[in-house]
């Protein structure tokens, strides 16, 4: 298994594969810009599994899950609100 990244600009599916989320960097231009990850397909509430955000102009977050990552059966979702673009890293898995 090898980690994979996606960059997101807009709401979207980051991966539609079973795998395990390894963490994010999301770039805001605006200062009141969020991303919420999700396990699945959609964002559902249930399915929260990350959230960055920034409170100032070109701020970066980031964050990043130690050990294997967060097992996501269905892939990620990715929800973006006012900010710039994201970059998700993630391993796609062979199997749980």
């Amino acid at each position: 298994m090898s980690i994979t990244t996606k960059i997101v600009t807009a709401d979207a599916q980051v991966e539609a594969k079973e795998c395990y989320y390894n963490g994010a960097a999301f770039h805001d231009v605006t200062g009141d810009g969020t991303i919420k990850l999700y396990k699945g397909t959609a964002a559902t509430a249930a399915n929260l599994i990350d959230v960055l955000g920034a409170t100032d102009e070109n701020q970066v977050g980031h964050s990043t899950v130690p050990g294997k990552g967060i097992y996501c059966a269905t892939g990620i979702y990715a929800d973006i609100t006012n900010g710039d673009n994201a970059v998700v890293w993630y391993t796609v898995s062979g199997g749980a």
